[in-house]
């Protein structure tokens, strides 16, 4: 089954005094390359979520987000820097020590003071500590990264949709060439004759005749371009119905069948069939944009 690099998944978890949320965001890359982001002090968790994803995906570059908050059990998201709180008041007392004034601080100065009132955190470092936690932690990015990868299979699907569709417009293409090879052998038979008789004031010489027609014909011959055209268009579809990580493979293939195209443009001595040719290689482009998006 085709599966994309790009997509998104996310998963969150929330205990009594905490919620634990993993972010990975997905795009195309040659490899597995991982981005992530964890808080302060968690830096050794960063190896074994690193190893898990590696498990899933084979390549694309994620970029993963670990965010922790207070969960349920706190009745407040705010809290109190008590240090800085009662440095404030120290800092005044001895101020009007100095002045001899009575204190002006009050409820709402304090209130507003910048820096005295913040976001409740969690004391990240203590919980590292604790074996449960990081289990959770591992436990939610799990699940991010299975809701990652059918984010990936479905676009991935829709994918080899497309592909089919492109391989049968290509296999089109080389049918039409393929049926167009017969009649321009009779041409060139024709053409070859034509021209021996213009030039010779004599009557042609059949086992001359033959041996220029035998040159004409190898030439010409794209039987063995639309034999392996062919045979390349099969072996994707055979890759498409494949179980694994597919990408590489088919851009080989891409660039097996564009190289086919390429040649059979170049020895071409017929209209209708470089215009095949040209169609095949525009198709075979197309197939090879898809192809990048595959894992």
């Amino acid at each position: 089954m085709p599966q994309s690099m790009t997509g998104y998944g996310q998963a969150e978890v929330v205990m009594d005094d905490l919620r634990i949320s993993w972010r990975l965001k997905s795009v195309n890359h040659r490899y597995l390359d991982l981005s992530l982001r964890l808080p302060e002090g968690l830096e050794a968790l960063e190896t074994a979520a690193g190893t898990m994803l590696k498990g899933v995906f084979s390549r694309g570059h994620i970029d993963g987000y670990l965010s922790l908050g207070m969960g349920t059990g706190e009745t407040s998201s705010l809290d109190v820097n008590e240090s800085f709180f009662w440095g404030l008041l120290d800092l005044e007392k001895r101020l009007l020590g100095h002045m001899g004034a009575r204190p002006g601080l009050d409820m709402n100065t304090i209130m507003t003071w910048p820096g005295l009132i913040r976001e409740r955190r969690v004391d990240v470092v203590s919980k590292s500590r604790e074996e449960w936690f990081n289990r959770a932690v591992l436990d939610v990015l799990g699940r991010a990264a299975q809701a990652l990868k059918e984010v990936r299979e479905q676009e991935g699907i829709r994918t080899g949709a497309v592909l089919l569709q492109l391989l049968q417009e290509l296999q089109g293409y080389v049918s039409e060439a393929s049926r167009r090879v017969p009649e321009l052998r009779v041409l060139a038979k024709e053409r070859l004759r034509t021209k021996l008789e213009d030039w010779l004031t004599t009557q042609v010489d059949e086992s001359r005749f033959m041996q220029e027609l035998a040159v004409q014909y190898n030439r010409m011959d794209l039987s063995e371009e639309l034999d392996r055209l062919v045979m390349h268009c099969r072996e994707v579809v055979k890759v498409i119905e494949l179980d694994e990580p597919m990408g590489r493979r088919l851009d080989f293939l891409c660039q097996e069948l564009g190289r086919e195209a390429n040649t059979l443009c170049s020895k071409s001595q017929d209209g209708q069939l470089s215009r095949l040719g040209v169609e095949m290689k525009v198709t075979v482009e197309k197939l090879r944009e898809q192809v990048q998006n595959l894992e």
